[in-house]
């Protein structure tokens, strides 16, 4: 676990020693980076937030920065003055940037892993120590399905109850304290982005390219995880979900009774649940992103130019310049809308507190509301950078299409797999698929940007 920490280490080191920009405000005031731009916290200030480019030079200080920093958007800037003197070699700056964000992502993604395996182990210890107060002497008798494979052997010569004890405390107290830690490596990391969004924002074009879409997606991705290992990882004695829920759990997969009654898949389960009930409905639409009666008239016009392009009246070219330039003025011009963000952010808490009713207090409901705003805001910006972008970028959960049929390697990651496993049984998260390119050709083509994460 160790080297994955270190390894975050010396890119933010190396980060800092890469950009040329001023440096990053020792305090941000409760505002987290999200997707190159600044979005206040709900419970501080509501999320306001205005999709102004920067123009000029650097300044030091809180700078707003747009979401859309790659080379692949329709606004251009080009005509604007701009102050040239602190410019850097961008061409330059665009390969670090790519290097860096693909090693951070890659030793984050480590460090995740490790994490679920020490998990794992904190549930085998605590249902071994339970084994034995009930007398219960074989471990082998009381095994379930994991759909996990955990790394290292399992210590069978463990038979000492007060053994047991000791190491569950000592994973307890190593996990709290890398925990600790990698909360202060990410606070780094979102310093060390700003801090290349400005770089990136000096360009003469103010564009949006794949590998932004595809950073905020995994940011999205992983939040929505780390939500629902904070909310179901624990041990619970009894789940409740209500018909509605049970409903759609038979459609993720024909064994949901026993991922939610499997402390180590519970997550798993619920990970795609939100996703197939919150996530890809926001991602849908662009009422947060536009707010207000901006809304019902960009919906107007849309529909009509989806029916025009249908007819043949316009080329999809047209269709798409149109709703990229459109949507990228109004969401200058507009704030996110705080009401839509907190019935979204309502409808993904609720989920926990309706399965779990009595496990959650007044400050733990709290702080699990900041977590589901937190996931409702990064869904929004990404719908923003969708409806701006001249490529048609979509979401594809899978559903009947992945379950029961076998891997598919081109759009599928197998994250967990079950004992002689060969066929999909639950797709976490889905698979985000890209049509057409930046000059508004190909749109019958498509392309896998990042693969759908599956369980076997």
């Amino acid at each position: 676990m160790s080297s994955a920490l270190d390894k975050i280490k010396s890119i933010l080191a190396l980060a800092d020693g890469s950009t040329s920009g001023p440096s990053t405000p020792d305090r941000v005031n409760k505002s987290h980076y999200r997707g190159g731009h600044q979005v206040q916290s709900l419970s501080a200030q509501g999320y306001h937030s205005k999709f102004d480019p920067l123009r000029g030079g650097i300044k030091t200080g809180p700078v707003k920065v747009p979401a859309q920093v790659g080379k692949e958007s329709q606004r251009d800037h080009g005509h604007r003055n701009r102050d040239t003197s602190q410019a850097v070699s961008l061409a330059a700056t665009d390969e670090q940037i790519k290097k860096l964000n693909a090693d951070l992502e890659a030793a984050l993604h480590g460090w995740n892993r490790e994490k679920q395996q020490w998990q794992l182990e904190r549930t085998q210890l605590m249902e071994r120590i339970q084994q034995l107060e009930m007398g219960v002497d074989d471990p082998a008798s009381s095994s379930t399905f994991t759909g996990i494979e955990t790394n290292g052997a399992r210590n069978n010569d463990l038979s000492d109850l007060e053994k047991l004890e000791m190491g569950h405390t000592k994973l307890e107290s190593d996990l709290a304290a890398k925990t600790g830690e990698i909360k202060e490596l990410r606070a780094a990391w979102r310093k060390t982005a700003e801090e290349l969004a400005k770089l990136k924002s000096l360009e003469p074009r103010f564009t949006s390219n794949d590998d932004v879409i595809i950073s905020n997606w995994k940011r999205l991705r992983c939040s929505v995880m780390d939500f629902c290992y904070d909310a179901f990882r624990s041990p619970i004695h009894a789940v409740h979900p209500s018909a509605t829920q049970i409903r759609a759990f038979q459609c993720l997969t024909p064994n949901w009774r026993e991922y939610l009654e499997t402390d180590s898949l519970r997550p798993q389960i619920f990970a795609a649940y939100i996703w197939h009930k919150s996530i890809l409905r926001i991602l849908e639409h662009t009422n947060t992103v536009l707010g207000g009666d901006r809304t019902a008239a960009f919906d107007s016009l849309n529909e009509y130019l989806e029916g025009a392009t249908c007819n043949g009246e316009l080329t999809k070219k047209e269709h798409r310049s149109w709703k990229a330039q459109t949507a990228s003025m109004l969401s200058k011009s507009s704030t996110i809308d705080n009401e839509a963000i907190q019935r979204y952010a309502y409808r993904i808490a609720k989920v926990p507190l309706q399965v779990l009713p009595d496990a959650y207090d007044e400050a733990a409901t709290s702080k699990l509301f900041d977590s589901a705003s937190e996931l409702a805001v990064q869904a929004t910006e990404l719908a923003r950078l969708f409806a701006c972008s001249l490529p048609d970028y979509r979401p594809e959960m899978g559903g009947d299409s992945y379950k029961g049929f076998k891997v598919d390697e081109e759009s599928m990651e197998v994250v967990a797999q079950n004992h002689n496993a060969s066929k999909v049984d639950l797709v976490r998260s889905p698979c985000l698929f890209k049509y057409g390119n930046s000059f508004g050709e190909s749109y019958d083509k498509g392309s896998v940007l990042v693969k759908a994460e599956v369980l076997l």
